[in-house]
Protein backbone atom coordinates (compact mmCIF):
# COMPACT_ATOMS: atom_id res chain seq x y z
CA UNK A 1 0.00 0.00 0.00
CA UNK A 2 3.10 2.15 0.22
CA UNK A 3 3.62 2.36 -3.34
CA UNK A 4 -0.10 3.84 -3.59
CA UNK A 5 0.77 6.31 -1.11
CA UNK A 6 3.93 6.80 -2.49
CA UNK A 7 2.27 7.41 -6.48
CA UNK A 8 -0.01 9.71 -4.44
CA UNK A 9 1.81 12.69 -2.77
CA UNK A 10 4.95 11.99 -4.86
CA UNK A 11 8.13 10.59 -4.24
CA UNK A 12 10.01 13.14 -3.00
CA UNK A 13 7.45 13.71 0.01
CA UNK A 14 7.59 10.13 0.52
CA UNK A 15 10.65 10.26 0.84
CA UNK A 16 11.26 12.76 3.46
CA UNK A 17 8.58 11.60 5.42
CA UNK A 18 10.71 8.10 5.62
CA UNK A 19 13.37 10.73 6.85
CA UNK A 20 11.56 11.63 9.76
CA UNK A 21 11.58 8.15 11.17
CA UNK A 22 8.84 6.44 10.06
CA UNK A 23 7.98 3.16 8.71
CA UNK A 24 6.52 2.37 5.34
CA UNK A 25 3.71 0.41 7.28
CA UNK A 26 3.04 3.45 9.04
CA UNK A 27 1.69 5.12 6.03
CA UNK A 28 -1.81 3.16 6.09
CA UNK A 29 -3.69 6.10 8.28
CA UNK A 30 -2.33 8.16 4.85
CA UNK A 31 -4.27 6.18 2.55
CA UNK A 32 -6.95 8.70 1.98
CA UNK A 33 -4.74 11.79 2.44
CA UNK A 34 -2.99 13.87 -0.46
CA UNK A 35 -1.12 16.94 0.14
CA UNK A 36 -2.33 20.11 -0.75
CA UNK A 37 0.23 20.79 -3.09
CA UNK A 38 0.22 17.64 -5.26
CA UNK A 39 -3.77 18.27 -4.84
CA UNK A 40 -3.28 21.86 -6.64
CA UNK A 41 -0.73 20.31 -8.87
CA UNK A 42 -2.90 17.51 -10.39
CA UNK A 43 -6.54 19.98 -9.71
CA UNK A 44 -4.41 22.81 -12.04
CA UNK A 45 -3.89 20.12 -14.40
CA UNK A 46 -7.34 18.53 -14.63
CA UNK A 47 -9.01 22.80 -14.80
CA UNK A 48 -6.63 22.70 -17.99
CA UNK A 49 -7.43 19.48 -19.58
CA UNK A 50 -11.15 20.83 -19.15
CA UNK A 51 -10.43 23.83 -20.23
CA UNK A 52 -8.83 22.26 -23.52
CA UNK A 53 -11.25 19.87 -23.52
CA UNK A 54 -14.23 22.85 -24.09
CA UNK A 55 -11.82 24.31 -26.38
CA UNK A 56 -11.79 21.54 -28.67
CA UNK A 57 -15.55 20.84 -28.48
CA UNK A 58 -16.22 24.43 -29.12
CA UNK A 59 -13.76 24.17 -32.08
CA UNK A 60 -15.28 20.94 -33.02
CA UNK A 61 -19.29 22.33 -33.37
CA UNK A 62 -17.65 25.91 -35.13
CA UNK A 63 -16.36 23.24 -37.45
CA UNK A 64 -18.92 21.22 -38.10
CA UNK A 65 -21.15 24.14 -37.98
CA UNK A 66 -18.44 25.41 -41.35
CA UNK A 67 -18.78 21.76 -42.85
CA UNK A 68 -22.59 22.12 -42.88
CA UNK A 69 -22.44 25.31 -44.64
CA UNK A 70 -19.54 24.58 -47.20
CA UNK A 71 -21.71 21.34 -47.49
CA UNK A 72 -25.11 23.64 -48.40
CA UNK A 73 -22.61 25.99 -50.40
CA UNK A 74 -21.54 22.92 -52.10
CA UNK A 75 -25.18 21.54 -52.91
CA UNK A 76 -26.17 25.19 -54.22
CA UNK A 77 -22.37 25.37 -56.54
CA UNK A 78 -23.46 21.99 -57.43
CA UNK A 79 -26.93 22.82 -58.76
CA UNK A 80 -26.23 25.83 -60.47
CA UNK A 81 -23.23 24.05 -61.88
CA UNK A 82 -25.58 21.65 -63.39
CA UNK A 83 -28.03 24.44 -64.40
CA UNK A 84 -25.61 26.47 -66.57
CA UNK A 85 -23.95 23.50 -68.39
CA UNK A 86 -27.20 22.59 -69.24
CA UNK A 87 -28.01 25.96 -70.38
CA UNK A 88 -24.66 26.30 -72.00
CA UNK A 89 -25.43 23.41 -73.87
CA UNK A 90 -28.90 24.49 -75.03
CA UNK A 91 -27.61 27.41 -75.97
CA UNK A 92 -25.24 25.75 -78.58
CA UNK A 93 -27.52 23.45 -79.75
CA UNK A 94 -29.71 26.41 -80.54
CA UNK A 95 -26.79 28.26 -81.82
CA UNK A 96 -26.25 25.26 -84.35
CA UNK A 97 -30.12 24.91 -85.00
CA UNK A 98 -30.04 28.71 -86.29
CA UNK A 99 -26.80 27.89 -88.52
CA UNK A 100 -28.46 24.49 -89.78
CA UNK A 101 -32.24 27.12 -90.50
CA UNK A 102 -29.92 29.49 -92.17
CA UNK A 103 -27.96 26.93 -94.52
CA UNK A 104 -30.65 25.27 -95.37
CA UNK A 105 -32.90 28.28 -96.52
CA UNK A 106 -30.10 29.21 -98.70
CA UNK A 107 -30.02 25.79 -100.20
CA UNK A 108 -33.67 25.44 -100.88
CA UNK A 109 -33.58 29.18 -102.59
CA UNK A 110 -30.78 27.52 -104.68
CA UNK A 111 -32.71 24.70 -105.31
CA UNK A 112 -35.62 26.55 -106.59
CA UNK A 113 -37.85 26.48 -103.76
CA UNK A 114 -41.03 29.14 -103.49
CA UNK A 115 -41.57 29.22 -100.15
CA UNK A 116 -38.41 28.12 -98.11
CA UNK A 117 -39.73 28.49 -94.62
CA UNK A 118 -42.42 26.48 -95.06
CA UNK A 119 -40.30 23.93 -96.55
CA UNK A 120 -37.78 24.16 -93.39
CA UNK A 121 -41.20 23.09 -91.11
CA UNK A 122 -41.03 20.04 -92.40
CA UNK A 123 -37.41 19.13 -92.24
CA UNK A 124 -35.56 17.47 -89.12
CA UNK A 125 -32.94 19.10 -88.01
CA UNK A 126 -31.43 16.33 -85.75
CA UNK A 127 -31.35 14.27 -89.45
CA UNK A 128 -28.60 16.80 -90.63
CA UNK A 129 -25.67 17.73 -89.27
CA UNK A 130 -23.08 20.49 -89.67
CA UNK A 131 -19.01 19.23 -90.77
CA UNK A 132 -17.33 23.17 -90.93
CA UNK A 133 -19.52 24.35 -93.90
CA UNK A 134 -21.11 21.70 -95.13
CA UNK A 135 -24.88 19.98 -94.70
CA UNK A 136 -24.54 16.53 -93.84
CA UNK A 137 -27.37 14.15 -94.75
CA UNK A 138 -29.21 17.32 -96.51
CA UNK A 139 -29.05 15.48 -99.96
CA UNK A 140 -31.64 12.40 -98.67
CA UNK A 141 -33.52 15.18 -97.18
CA UNK A 142 -34.00 17.05 -99.83
CA UNK A 143 -34.74 14.34 -102.35
CA UNK A 144 -37.61 13.45 -99.88
CA UNK A 145 -38.64 17.11 -100.38
CA UNK A 146 -38.76 17.56 -103.62
CA UNK A 147 -40.47 14.07 -103.72
CA UNK A 148 -43.03 15.40 -101.18
CA UNK A 149 -43.69 18.85 -102.52
CA UNK A 150 -42.99 19.03 -105.64
CA UNK A 151 -45.40 22.35 -106.34
CA UNK A 152 -43.17 23.76 -104.09
CA UNK A 153 -40.40 23.86 -106.28
CA UNK A 154 -39.46 25.80 -109.46
CA UNK A 155 -38.65 24.11 -112.70
CA UNK A 156 -35.32 25.70 -113.58
CA UNK A 157 -34.60 25.87 -117.00
CA UNK A 158 -31.05 26.25 -118.56
CA UNK A 159 -30.14 28.61 -121.00
CA UNK A 160 -27.99 27.51 -124.01
CA UNK A 161 -26.25 29.66 -125.88
CA UNK A 162 -27.10 28.82 -130.06
CA UNK A 163 -25.49 30.70 -132.38
CA UNK A 164 -27.56 32.63 -135.02
CA UNK A 165 -28.35 30.83 -138.21
CA UNK A 166 -28.61 34.39 -140.28
CA UNK A 167 -26.65 37.39 -139.11
CA UNK A 168 -29.86 39.12 -139.61
CA UNK A 169 -31.49 36.81 -136.44
CA UNK A 170 -31.11 39.52 -133.10
CA UNK A 171 -29.83 37.18 -130.02
CA UNK A 172 -28.02 39.27 -127.20
CA UNK A 173 -26.17 36.20 -126.16
CA UNK A 174 -23.54 36.15 -129.58
CA UNK A 175 -20.97 38.26 -128.67
CA UNK A 176 -20.01 38.47 -132.64
CA UNK A 177 -19.29 41.73 -133.77
CA UNK A 178 -19.56 41.33 -137.29
CA UNK A 179 -15.93 40.53 -137.75
CA UNK A 180 -14.90 37.66 -140.01
CA UNK A 181 -18.19 38.29 -142.24
CA UNK A 182 -18.77 39.25 -145.71
CA UNK A 183 -20.37 42.45 -145.93
CA UNK A 184 -20.22 43.40 -149.13
CA UNK A 185 -23.17 41.09 -150.87
CA UNK A 186 -25.65 42.48 -147.59
CA UNK A 187 -26.04 46.08 -148.34
CA UNK A 188 -26.31 45.60 -152.50
CA UNK A 189 -29.85 46.51 -152.36
CA UNK A 190 -29.60 49.38 -150.71
CA UNK A 191 -27.12 51.05 -152.86
CA UNK A 192 -28.27 49.63 -156.29
CA UNK A 193 -31.38 51.81 -155.94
Amino acid sequence: MSERIKAKIGEELYNQILATGLKANEFDFLDGYIPKSRFNEVNDKYKTAVSKNETYEAKIKDTEKLIGENADLKGKYDTLNTEYTEKLSNKDKELVNITKRFKLENELLKEGAKYPALLLKNVDLEKISLDGDNLVGWGDVLKGLKTDYTDMFTIKQTKTKTKPTSPNQNNNDNNDNGEGMDWTGKFDHLVSG
